[in-house]
């Protein structure tokens, strides 16, 4: 909006990613569970580093509370880049996302997301 007003865009904080990033991943838990990722027969562990940041586990049900539970892969990216990849405006492959574990589970499941 900020753009839209001739001003500059404010800093993003841990406070607002953390909003941005709870709203992003409530919508992704409610796409897997009405419609899961084929192929999701492991659960994966997403984690968003920076501000706001923090891990996620994922499974063919949707977004699971933190665990120490074992998962299949571990998919590590930047919070700030989420939002981009994430709604598919552009391609986590062009990010800086590691994946350690079940690359191919994970890839799967990162070309499935796409939050709208």
């Amino acid at each position: 909006m900020a753009p839209a007003l001739g001003r500059p865009t404010p800093a993003t904080d841990a406070d607002r990613m953390r909003a941005v990033l709870t709203w992003m991943l409530a919508v992704l838990d409610n796409q897997v569970r009405q419609s899961p990722v084929a192929g999701l027969d492991g659960r994966v562990a997403l984690t968003l580093t920076g501000p706001g940041g923090g891990t996620w586990w994922i499974d063919e049900a949707g977004a699971l509370p933190p665990s120490n539970g074992p998962v299949a892969a571990h998919i590590t990216a930047p919070a700030l880049t989420f939002p981009d990849w994430g709604t598919q405006r552009s391609s986590w492959r062009d990010h800086d996302v590691t994946v350690t574990g079940d690359t191919e589970l994970a890839a799967r499941f990162l070309d499935a997301v796409n939050v709208i």
